[in-house]
């Protein structure tokens, strides 16, 4: 074999050297926010490559081999073109593979996705057929891209014996409470034929609760992520600008002002910094500790007690005990709590105990709503045991009395009476004002109804009159005959008695 020539080997490290330099240089484009186009065939780079337009932080979820993974975005940053990209991607690579994309409603998920999978087709000339009805995209390698809502319990039930390589829930933070059946119950086993994986992404709500809330603050079971517009070097504003992150900050900050938010603002943290805070605002129940703790009964009453209950069977069975006596104005929830699966006889037994403990209630209320009416009969005629029907059709303005109650001090809670607490801290309103039904309620509704029970209204402050003989009693006195409005006829009449 013919020796290979001397310049060969200076000329292949030179033509490295030039790759790597090549690289370096559009890496640094990349960062620097310069749009670099790029085409491919449907399955060039075997769908890597449609990653390039993304920016580190989207990057890093997308190439993420954890199973669950969570990332917590602000507005405006970019977190559905990740997601978009990634399960393209995924199609790509993974010929015949099911992926879903889970909005809190099917509407939602189409407006969020379905624009956002066809650029990315259009963009890399991805051979894609886009079905209309059923919100399928079918790559031509047979792996398809199903979009979905599950706002209602049952709509769930829908991805039960599917086998998901990836599912996507967007807007995790708007889910009603079945997001935790939906992923715990439905979606986890159907990732177990192709060790699949789940990605929660969305902004922070407005209550600190829910499993949105635990996976991206608190449970090491989920990888999580974290950015905001200020890392979106691809916004309007100032994509393809070198400049981009100063010019990012400037318009945040400039919008921050302009809409008279304060720095800690909870919807400025919420909405655009992608931060966990709590926002009282939005709460049904203003409890606060400083007004509302106490830490036992007052002694020296005579007190009277009320039995609140909220029936459920799946749903919880609350049981809230409120006391009030003629000598204080404030009413005592002394007692609070809630457990599933009771049935009328569980019920009875409880009532009894309670009564018990307490030595008999001035009045009892229950929710008749549903089944209850049913309940409350069978209590009375077979366990005499009599219960007042909850008045519910003027909820809100209930709820505006016991919150009046709530800031004046008037209502107060002791330790025994935790749960309620528990659920006055989260429970929301939705945006026409009436409760979130995403947030428990149990032991909040049966409180309601003792609370409405209680007669601490009453009570008027008892007026004290200064010993007799004392100085303060003589001036009192004095003060009197000043005020006297008798006429001064009557006056001579009442002198004639006198003489």
């Amino acid at each position: 074999m013919a020796a290979m020539p001397a310049t060969v080997a200076p000329d292949r490290a030179r033509a490295r050297q030039l790759l790597r330099e090549a690289l370096r240089r559009r890496q640094a484009m990349v960062d620097e926010g310069v749009g670099i186009a790029t085409s491919v065939g449907p399955y060039s780079g075997r769908g890597e490559r449609i990653l390039g337009h993304l920016f580190a932080e989207q990057r890093a979820l997308c190439l993420d081999k954890e199973r669950f993974k969570v990332a917590r975005c602000g507005r405006r940053a970019g977190k559905t073109t990740a997601v978009a990209a990634n399960l393209a991607r995924k199609a790509l690579n993974h010929p015949g593979a099911l992926l879903g994309y889970i909005a809190p409603t099917r509407k939602q998920a189409k407006q969020l996705l379905w624009k956002e999978l066809k650029r990315l087709s259009r963009h890399y000339q991805l051979t894609i057929e886009f079905n209309e009805t059923d919100l399928e995209a079918r790559v031509s390698n047979g792996s398809v891209i199903m979009l979905a809502g599950a706002d209602k319990v049952d709509s769930i039930e829908k991805f039960r014996g599917l086998a998901f390589l990836e599912v996507v829930l967007d807007e995790s933070a708007s889910f009603k409470r079945h997001i935790e059946d939906l992923v715990e119950e439905v979606l986890k086993p159907t990732l177990e034929d192709y060790d699949g994986s789940i990605t929660l992404i969305g902004s922070p709500g407005k209550a600190l609760v829910g499993l949105f809330f635990r996976a991206s603050t608190s449970d090491s079971v989920w990888s999580r992520h974290h950015w905001t517009v200020l890392d979106n070097r691809h916004f309007p504003r100032w994509a393809k600008r070198r400049d981009w992150r100063k010019r990012a900050a400037s318009w945040l900050e400039q919008m921050r002002k302009r809409e008279q938010w304060g720095e800690d603002d909870p919807t400025y943290l919420r909405e655009w910094l992608g931060k966990w805070v709590r926002d009282d605002s939005t709460l049904v129940y203003v409890y606060d500790p400083k007004k509302n703790a106490s830490a036992s009964l007052p002694r020296g009453h005579s007190w009277s007690y009320v039995l609140g209950v909220d029936l459920g069977f799946d749903d919880d069975t609350a049981f809230v005990v409120e006391a009030f006596t003629d000598d204080l104005p404030a009413a005592y929830i002394v007692h609070a709590e809630k457990r599933s699966g009771m049935d009328v006889e569980d019920v009875a037994e409880r009532a009894r105990e309670l009564e018990e403990k307490f030595g008999g209630f001035r009045s009892r209320v229950i929710d008749t709503g549903g089944l209850g009416k049913m309940v409350a009969t069978t209590l009375v005629r077979k366990k005499k045991i009599f219960f007042k029907p909850a008045e519910k059709t003027h909820k809100q303005a209930f709820q505006a009395d016991l919150n009046a109650d709530l800031r004046k001090s008037r209502i107060k809670v002791l330790p025994a009476a935790a749960p309620i607490v528990g659920e006055w801290e989260q429970l929301q309103k939705d945006e026409t004002g009436a409760e979130d039904d995403r947030f428990p309620n149990h032991c909040a509704d049966a409180g309601l109804y003792a609370h409405r029970e209680c007669r601490h209204y009453l009570w008027k402050p008892r007026e004290r009159k200064p010993a007799h003989g004392t100085t303060e009693y003589w001036k009192a006195e004095e003060a009197a005959l000043e005020s006297d409005t008798t006429s001064p006829d009557d006056r001579d009449e009442i002198d004639d008695l006198f003489t």
